[in-house]
């Protein structure tokens, strides 16, 4: 690893930028904290269950325009699809499939769980080819059906999934290695990020998916608040 402050021991810059707002000054021990704490393989797979979810909402966004026959912004659905495939496709689900599920081994309910997630890996996978094969011209009525329907299809699975890694898969997880080969574990995982995403890559794709937010207007926090 390389000398200086690395990824694991500061909040990811793009988050702090978001959670900063909310953090007063007098109450500077909790930022001088945040930069001293390592960040834990659980606390790094969840970050970036974070992110997805944050595609997800995309998603969300484009489905339900498309559906009520909204303006979709030009390029919005090919980039948020490419993002997916690139950072949960092509990353997060190859890194969980390599360094998570395995230990798990063959037999056992948990073993069965890393299966299905697996399997539901693959249909996430083919959801997103699919969408990045859809024409980028105007889509017929059709077509902004199966759009819809696979956009949908995605975050109807995924959300389910994550929650089951979160707070099944994840802390079982935890519990199979001691601490310092947990925490060394992490360390090989900011390598497999920076060789997969290159330096700075999660930062660069939450850039992405904070433009597709803003682009359909979605990127306000409090606009998800309901009126009671």
């Amino acid at each position: 690893m390389k000398k200086g402050v690395s990824r694991r021991t500061v909040i990811r810059t793009g988050l702090c930028v978001c959670a900063g707002a909310f953090i007063n000054s007098s109450i500077p021990s909790l930022a001088a904290e945040s930069q001293k704490s390592e960040i834990t393989p659980n606390e790094d797979l969840m970050k970036e269950h974070g992110l997805i979810s944050r595609m997800m909402l995309v998603y969300e966004e484009i489905a339900r325009r498309i559906h009520a026959n909204e303006s979709v912004p030009n390029g919005a659905l090919k980039s948020a699809a490419q993002a997916v495939h690139e950072f949960s496709g092509s990353y997060h689900e190859k890194h969980e499939e390599n360094q998570v599920f395995p230990r798990f081994g063959s037999q056992g309910q948990l073993a069965e769980l890393a299966k299905i997630l697996k399997k539901q890996h693959d249909a996430g996978r083919n959801i997103t080819k699919r969408l990045l094969d859809t024409s980028p011209g105007q889509l017929t009525a059709k077509s902004q059906t199966q759009v819809v329907h696979l956009l949908n299809s995605y975050t109807n699975m995924y959300y389910p999934h994550m929650a089951w890694e979160d707070t099944v898969l994840f802390p079982a997880f935890r519990s199979l290695m001691p601490e310092k080969e947990y925490m060394r574990l992490g360390e090989e995982f900011e390598e497999t990020e920076h060789k997969i995403l290159g330096e700075g890559g999660f930062d660069r794709i939450l850039a992405t998916v904070i433009d597709l937010e803003k682009a359909l207007d979605i990127h306000d926090l409090s606009r998800f608040t309901p009126s009671v």
